[in-house]
């Protein structure tokens, strides 16, 4: 009698996202979250979609969530962490463990705030006349792997209160905070922030790019983790790589980004306010702003105990393509882009020509000396600013 064939085990979290009975999106990016096709969702009162792009590789979970005009979704908890950005609309979050008080607080369009898992919550929607729309993010797809148990992830009565009652206002508006490191670092430090596009305290980043801004986001005593890039117009950030899972959520602006596996064919991805992307593992990838008016990203990333930081790659230093060092057809795009709509790239021509315009060449090789950083030494050096990072945290 012939063996029966193997049968392929579905992973936990796949398994449960088909028994939802919503659409599932998947390709390499988000057109717009805004105009997603989501469907009635029953366990949570709502409408909704799952988004499986091929970035994530299983390691994040990303949904939608539709509410109605008016309306309240149903009690839900899940084990994890989740962060949630408003795409649309404005409405009062309602949170709580059981036998305790309830803690509510406002949200509206561009707001990020923090879920703590296993307590319940609800999101109502504020306006009666238009549906609201939020992204939810969290590493559910792992933990479904390493718990194999729904009852666990879903309905577990086991929660820390003290995350949410031992603070006065566990929503209060985020802070900035300074971590003193190898690099002196401004963190945005909280669990709730009313508008990711207002925010102003951002550090120049023109290592990883020319007419770059950014800021680094933390939650206490959570391992989720985000940061906010700004890009000036007709300029572009430099190439590079890292590990799967993170999520760019375009803020502001118009433009285009370039995905690919090192010598691989370019993927193009399109993108206004309200469109993603998620980068695979070790791809290449750079964004570039067409428009008059300065380009912000929202980036939700994956583990901090997976940094990707170079997770294949031994040395640092081609993790991150320098524009002397790119594909010449990369710089006759983005200006030929330009052009259909009589604009000039604003990049300076001396960064394609001269080794020394990047004083520092990137955040991970040469310096003007031609003098390498060590591979270790290098490391070092960043193991230690995250390590005061957390401190801070």
């Amino acid at each position: 009698m012939a063996d029966e064939p193997r049968k392929h085990r579905v992973p936990q979290y796949e398994e449960w996202v088909n028994e939802q009975g919503i659409p599932i999106h998947e390709g390499y990016f988000v057109g717009d979250f805004k105009t997603i096709e989501v469907a009635p969702w029953s366990q949570r009162g709502t409408r909704g979609c799952f988004v499986q792009l091929t970035g994530q590789e299983g390691w994040t979970q990303i949904y939608v969530q539709e509410i109605p005009p008016g309306e309240t979704s149903s009690p839900f908890k899940v084990a994890v962490d989740e962060l949630v950005y408003v795409i649309d609309g404005q409405g009062i979050t309602t949170l709580w463990a059981e036998g305790e008080r309830k803690v509510n607080f406002e949200w509206k369009k561009f707001s990020l705030f923090l879920l703590p898992g296993n307590f319940w919550y609800q999101l109502s929607n504020m306006q009666g006349m238009k549906p609201a729309r939020v992204v939810h993010y969290s590493y559910l797809p792992m933990a479904m792997e390493a718990i194999r148990d729904r009852e666990i992830m879903f309905n577990s009565p086991v929660v820390n209160k003290n995350r949410v009652y031992q603070m006065s206002n566990f929503y209060s508006s985020a802070e900035a905070v300074q971590v003193d490191g190898v690099k002196k670092a401004n963190i945005w430090r909280g669990n709730f922030f009313p508008d990711t596009l207002a925010w102003d305290k951002l550090d120049d980043n023109s290592e990883m790019g020319f007419g770059r801004k950014m800021i680094w986001i933390r939650f206490p005593d959570s391992p989720m983790w985000a940061h906010i890039g700004q890009q000036e117009p007709f300029t572009y950030k430099k190439a590079h790589r890292h590990g799967p899972g993170t999520i760019v959520i375009i803020l502001s602006g118009e433009g285009y980004s370039l995905m690919y596996p090192e010598g691989g064919e370019k993927v193009v991805c399109p993108w206004h306010e309200g469109s993603a992307i998620v980068p695979p593992s070790d791809w290449f990838h750079h964004h570039f702003v067409l428009s008059p008016t300065t380009s912000r990203v929202l980036a939700l990333h994956r583990s901090r105990l997976h940094p990707g930081l170079g997770d294949n790659v031994v040395d640092y230093e081609k993790n991150e393509i320098q524009y002397w060092q790119e594909d010449p057809s990369i710089r006759k795009m983005f200006e030929e882009k330009l052009a259909e709509s009589g604009y000039q790239s604003q990049m300076p021509p001396q960064c394609y020509t001269e080794r020394d315009f990047d004083p520092e060449w990137g955040r991970q090789g040469a310096k003007t000396s031609g003098a390498k950083t060590p591979y270790a030494a290098d490391f070092a050096a960043r193991v230690s600013d995250y390590l005061k990072t957390r401190e801070v945290i």
